[in-house]
């Protein structure tokens, strides 16, 4: 699929199916709409069925109908169902676009350097191998890394040198959902009007092969040095409870790894997310926490089962964070009133509206900010000199050596904010 349009030329009478760069002629567009070819749920020419018999033409028009989804790229990423919008084919297209973008880049190596990740799902190896190859059928050299968030994806990005990189993950949460994450060097995230829809174009359009060369792969251990940054705040900790829900396994084992050394502990998550609040209660669990978009958001409950704003959740993880010095932070103007109300801490705040990953990246690096918080949920850290990210577990780092520091739940250190120097 890919594309969400077929040409017709007026002078040969041809089509091209959706996410295909050959023609076809109207003979084979017909008998693929009578096998009911998936791509024609997508053609802009699936009404032209003509002498299809009527019944044929009803049971056409109903899987149209069921068939429709939304474009294929959204503003941060690329995603849909898997083998119902999202094939082997568009993943491999997917990485082709990026990789071909990469190597128009005027500060990429020549080949360039492209990282690979997974979410660990089952569905997932496949559509990592289709991106893999990819990559380099364009000559990129291509490193592959474990199961990885996306804030381990962007650090392995710019720890390894690389010129790009793809997170094969999850970004809506649902079963059958993949979605595609694109980085440029130093662990930049692509989002619309930032290079995705340069790599969009490339992908609609498709390309020749710009080398005979194959890229090289090779593999490394990305959670290591991800993980190494974290380690040392595991300690002394509270024997604290969490409830956890998660959308991004490797989030998981990461977190087991790093609990292994403390007295802390996840619960059991119910499947039904409404009864979230309520068995937060029954567990006399000291907070809860779903994670979401491939590890980069979290939404946070206090012990009472209650939802913490993001704004009340930022004030408290930047006490971790800032120091006696005053520190710049980048905020979303939805929620920079109220996070510096209750700072406890001087901030020189540069207020932007509704930023973008890409254009959130851009001002945290240009002012070499210390943290960012935009009003989805998503808190930035620094995770080396070159690169930001944002990162859920860095945020429930932060909320555990907070809640260790006092025996006060949740919910009295949410009330009760900091006083001013």
């Amino acid at each position: 699929m890919g594309a969400v349009v077929s040409e017709q030329s007026p002078a040969t009478d041809q089509y091209r199916c959706p996410g295909q760069s050959y023609p076809i002629s109207r003979a084979v567009h017909l008998g693929r709409l009578a096998r009911f070819y998936p791509p024609c749920r997508r053609c802009e020419h699936r009404q032209d069925h003509e002498p299809l018999s009527p019944r044929l033409k009803r049971r056409l028009a109903e899987s149209h109908r069921q068939g429709e989804f939304p474009p294929l790229f959204s503003a941060e990423d690329a995603r849909g169902v898997y083998w119902n919008q999202l094939t082997l084919t568009d993943a491999r297209r997917l990485a082709t676009a990026l990789g071909f973008w990469l190597r128009q880049q005027p500060d990429s190596a020549t080949p360039p350097t492209a990282l690979v990740a997974g979410d660990a799902r089952p569905l997932t190896p496949e559509i990592v191998a289709a991106v893999v190859e990819g990559l380099r059928w364009t000559g990129c050299h291509t490193i592959e890394i474990p199961a990885a968030t996306a804030a381990c994806t962007a650090l392995a990005v710019s720890h390894l040198a690389c010129d790009g990189g793809i997170l094969v993950g999850n970004p809506a949460g649902s079963v059958q959902s993949v979605g595609l994450k694109f980085w440029a060097a130093d662990g930049r995230p692509l989002s619309r009007g930032h290079g995705l829809e340069s790599v969009e174009h490339v992908f609609q359009r498709g390309v020749d092969r710009p080398t005979r060369r194959f890229g090289s792969l090779r593999r490394f251990q990305a959670e290591s040095p991800y993980l190494e940054r974290l380690q040392h705040d595991y300690h002394g900790l509270r024997p604290l409870q969490m409830l956890l829900r998660s959308d991004c396994q490797p989030f998981d084992s990461f977190l087991q790894s790093l609990l292994q050394s403390t007295a802390c502990r996840t619960l059991p998550c119910p499947a039904e997310y409404s009864r979230f609040p309520e068995q937060i209660r029954q567990h006399q669990a000291h907070f809860g926490i779903h994670v979401q978009d491939d590890g980069e958001r979290c939404t946070i409950y206090d012990q009472r089962g209650q939802l913490v704003a993001p704004a009340h959740l930022a004030a408290l993880v930047l006490e971790e964070l800032l120091a006696d010095e005053p520190a710049t932070v980048v905020l979303d103007d939805e929620i920079a009133e109220l996070i510096l109300r209750r700072s406890g801490h001087p901030i020189r705040p540069i207020v932007c509206t509704s930023p973008s990953r890409a254009a959130m990246y851009e001002l945290l690096q240009q002012h070499a900010a210390l943290f960012g918080a935009d009003a989805q949920g998503r808190f930035w850290y620094r995770l080396d000199e070159s690169c930001w990210a944002a990162d859920a577990l860095q945020t429930l780092t932060l909320l555990l050596k907070h809640l260790s520091r006092s025996d006060q739940p949740l919910s009295a250190l949410l009330d009760s904010p900091p006083p001013r120097d």
